[in-house]
Parts: C-alpha cells; sequence; structure tokens
C-alpha cells in the first residue's frame, strides 16, 4: 500500500480498473483473447523459469 493512502482508495482504484478491463472485453474479441492470453504467458514464464532452474542446480 502505498504511503497516505487508505483502504477507500485502494477499493476504488481497483474498480476503476476492472471497469476499463470490463469495458475493453465487452465489446471485443481482441480484449477477450489477449485478456485470455495472460494467463498462459505467465504460466509459461513461470514453466521456463522452474526448468531453467532445475538445469542450473
Amino acid at each position: 500500500m502505498l504511503s497516505g493512502s487508505s483502504a477507500c482508495d485502494d477499493a476504488i482504484r481497483l474498480a476503476h480498473s476492472a471497469r476499463i478491463a470490463g469495458t475493453i472485453a465487452a465489446g471485443s474479441l481482441l480484449g477477450w483473447t489477449l485478456m485470455g492470453m495472460i494467463p498462459v504467458a505467465v504460466g509459461l514464464i513461470s514453466l521456463f523459469s522452474e526448468i531453467r532452474s532445475d538445469k542450473t542446480a
């Protein structure tokens, strides 16, 4: 949490981010595609990182 920010400020920021993401995804096939690819990319990065660390150990 940033200094000087309250839980209410954080909640407002989170709600605003969710609204933006919802707006992008609501009418855009590209938006849905990109949002669906994020967990795949994160999973692949994690997997390759784990494989790489096993090879160096």
